[in-house]
This record gives structure tokens, sequence and C-alpha cells, in this order.
């Protein structure tokens, strides 16, 4: 797997989205797999999010079969890739990526040291996949459209002033 690099969308807010629209060819022979995510890794953390199509995403020895609307959560520093087996029409997908110190509000915070930091530090993996047809996973889903929204939106920058940072900076203890 390659090592990816890409740059924030800002300066001062660690958080990319990327939409990825694949367009498939019906000559393709039945069965036959088409990768639409090349391996790749990075030091950032990645939400895959499934827009349109289905499709298997690949990380850490797992593969996560996924329809319109599931997410698979990927650490820092995992190989990951996805494929399909579709012949026709698109599969299309975001990558949400961002630096996993904007989860972090406080060192000595309970859900920090017990939950975020070893789940950022590769020590146990969290429950990745969040599936559509899930009614517990569904507010993880909405919060995930809501910031592929906002990224898709033209008023990004004053969302992003008003929304985001204010609820991502850390407690003044």
């Amino acid at each position: 797997a390659t090592r990816e690099y890409r740059p924030y969308q800002t300066d001062t807010f660690p958080l990319s989205v990327h939409k990825t629209i694949f367009r498939l060819d019906s000559t393709l022979p039945q069965g036959a797999r088409c990768n639409v995510l090349y391996a790749h890794w990075h030091e950032e953390v990645d939400i895959f999010y499934l827009e349109k199509g289905s499709c298997v995403y690949c990380v850490a020895g797992h593969e996560y079969h996924l329809q319109a609307g599931d997410a698979v959560w990927t650490p820092p520093r995992l190989a990951h890739w996805a494929y399909t087996t579709q012949r026709e029409g698109e599969v299309a997908f975001y990558g949400v990526v961002f630096e996993p110190s904007i989860l972090v509000f406080s060192l000595n915070d309970v859900v920090n040291t017990q939950y975020v930091m070893p789940v950022l530090m590769g020590e146990r993996m969290m429950g990745p996949h969040f599936s559509a047809g899930e009614p517990q996973h569904q507010p993880v889903l909405q919060a995930l459209r809501k910031i592929i929204a906002l990224y898709d939106s033209t008023e990004y920058d004053r969302v992003r002033q008003n929304y985001l940072v204010p609820r991502l900076e850390p407690r003044q203890e």
C-alpha cells in the first residue's frame, strides 16, 4: 500500500472531504473485481461513506460489504482499499479524512483516555462499520452526512467558523 499525502482544505482546520464517483463499464466479466479505491494508508483517521452503489471495503484484514448509506471508520496508519463486483451504474463515496487530535478535548478526560486514544493509537479497534440499516448507527451516519453537506455547500467557510470549530475546540480547564 502507498502512503497518501493530501492537503487539508484549509490550513486552520485539519479535516478534508474527498468525493469519488466511479462509473462502471458493463463489459466487465460477471463476478470480476473492479477497484474503486486504491490501497493506501495515511496518518489521519479516514471515514469512508458510501453514497451510491455497493462495494467491499477492506481494512485490517476485514472485508466490509457496504450498501449505499453505510460507512467505515479507519484508524490512522492502516492500509485500506475498496472494490466492487457491480457491473453497471456508479459507485460514489466520500472520504472524510481528519487529524486525530480534533477528537481530543482534554488529556485527562475519561472518554479520551478510555475510548478515543486507544483507538487512535491502534491499541483497540472500534466497531468500524456503521450500517444504514441499523437504528443505533443513525446518529453517527446523520452527523457524517452533515459534515459532508457542509463541505458540499458553497457557504463552507462561514459554516465552518460558526458550526464546526466551536464544538471541536478543547475545553478550558
